[in-house]
């Protein structure tokens, strides 16, 4: 990709305001569709699976449905709401908000992709220091898109961050919902505080302050409850030098994390029959959630979220580690994130095929009693990690990664060592990563192989998501 001159320094161009834009809903009415989403949809979302139909969730929400036209809605609009790719993508935005610093920047960036026929859902966490294209403004990172709009005209900014994302994803993003810090604080505090358990120890020395200074904040490893404040500051926490926790990468896996202790505590707390609450939150949903989703839009979300079981969450965080998409550089003095390829492509990519590359129902147990071995039969880095961690999703048994003996392999090849006792997992594997499937005793490469169910010699004609993002290398690559 041809980058146009960068210049993080320079004041931003303001556009013209457009002539209108207004929020297509009043605000108590998105506020009380967004509470049925969260409520029907997360609360569900893990427990109406087990269609219990004795409980008295399942029961609410059935009768709800029951009614006519809300179960035509909840049956029918899935098709309105589905793009051709068969997803539902909606884009989530946290924003400080009020007297934050930077009230408007995103911290959070996240591409919710939701599949309603297959009860699927990916969730891709999107670095706010991403270098973009950002129409009318040039080069800029990916958290001003937001702010960028709201100078155009107030309340533009998350349709204006919602159509940035989606050019750079070059995938359909018709939604977005963006929520500040204070409503996401006064949520936790409504559900009592949330329980996490931290990975890893680590101490802030700057978090910021609403007066503009800086606090030390502390989290130490293990299970503790936390409130809405100490939540806040578990996602917002950036600039620890412990544990690899002071990264925006750090912290996107903390923001999942968070997500999922709010998805268990509202089921937990049953909220369809806590009167009190259930206002509580509609209040604090009115001041600080915005939406450009409709209610019939919302309550077939919710329906579809419905069908979604833990194990068919996937989550994703675009990071600049060794196997990462991204890399890191300063212009300008500020530190920034590019795409590794030099373009947009692999992002693209990785997005595009992220249901294909982990399993579906029928062939998520597909390697549980099979045990491989993968030689790297190229010259292209890291494709056997790569291969490793996708057939660990499938529950194979990695036993080692190395280099083949040979390193000019164009075809892959799946050596079957069962003695042909397990022919649909030879084939799965042939197929997925377009290999041929053969037996050869004579082979060299079997020389010193044992324990193992199969090996796999990669070549360079791989499927392009494993392929794709690996490098030619002049010497000897490590797997």
């Amino acid at each position: 990709m041809e980058h146009s001159p960068i210049n993080l320094i320079k004041k931003p161009t303001i556009l013209p305001a457009y002539q209108t834009y207004r929020s297509p809903l009043p605000k108590i009415l998105t506020a009380c569709s967004i509470f049925f989403l969260l409520l029907g949809g997360t609360a569900v979302f893990s427990y109406q699976t087990a269609q219990d139909e004795g409980s008295a969730l399942s029961q609410t929400w059935n009768a709800l449905t029951s009614i006519p036209p809300l179960r035509g809605l909840a049956e029918n609009a899935n098709n309105d709401i589905v793009s051709d790719d068969g997803r539902v993508n909606v884009l989530l935005l946290g924003i400080g908000g009020g007297n934050h610093e930077g009230a408007d920047l995103t911290d959070t960036i996240m591409l919710a992709s939701i599949v309603p026929k297959t009860g699927r859902v990916a969730f891709f966490s999107i670095p706010r220091d991403l270098l973009i294209p950002i129409d009318g403004y040039g080069w800029r990172k990916i958290n001003n898109a937001n702010a960028f709009g709201e100078t155009i005209q107030e309340g533009y900014g998350g349709e204006f961050a919602r159509k940035t994302v989606e050019q750079v994803l070059g995938v359909s993003i018709p939604y977005f919902v963006r929520v500040d810090f204070q409503g996401f604080a006064d949520i936790v505090d409504i559900l009592g505080g949330i329980p996490i358990t931290v990975d890893n120890s680590f101490t802030d020395y700057k978090y910021p302050t609403l007066d503009k200074k800086y606090q030390t904040i502390s989290f130490d490893a293990g299970p503790q409850t936390m409130d809405g404040q100490r939540a806040l500051m578990y996602v917002r926490s950036r600039h620890s030098l412990n544990n690899n926790e002071g990264s925006d990468f750090a912290r996107s896996r903390r923001q999942q994390k968070i997500i999922t202790a709010v998805k268990e505590k509202m089921f937990s707390t049953t909220l369809f029959f806590r009167p009190q609450k259930v206002g509580e939150i509609l209040g604090t949903l009115k001041e600080n959630i915005s939406t450009n989703m409709e209610v019939w839009q919302l309550l077939a979300m919710g329906n579809a979220l419905r069908k979604v079981d833990d194990r068919d969450i996937v989550s994703v965080v675009f990071d600049d580690d060794v196997n990462g998409l991204l890399v890191s550089e300063m212009i300008d003095g500020a530190y920034v994130l590019r795409p590794r390829d030099s373009s947009f492509g692999t992002l693209q990519a990785k997005v595009q095929r992220i249901f294909t590359e982990y399993p579906d129902d029928d062939m998520r147990t597909i390697g549980k009693d099979s045990t491989v071995i993968i030689r790297n039969g190229t010259t292209l880095d890291g494709i056997g990690n790569k291969t490793a961690a996708l057939l660990k999703r499938y529950e194979f048994t990695v036993a080692s990664v190395e280099n083949a003996r040979e390193r000019t392999y164009q075809k892959t090849l799946v050596f079957d060592l069962s003695q042909g006792n397990k022919p649909l997992t030879k084939k799965f594997l042939a197929d997925t990563l377009r290999g041929e499937s053969i037996y050869d005793p004579y082979s060299p490469e079997l020389d010193s192989v044992s324990g193992a169910d199969f090996l796999i010699i990669l070549g360079t004609d791989l499927p392009p998501s494993l392929a794709q993002t690996a490098q030619q290398s002049e010497i000897a690559p490590i797997q």
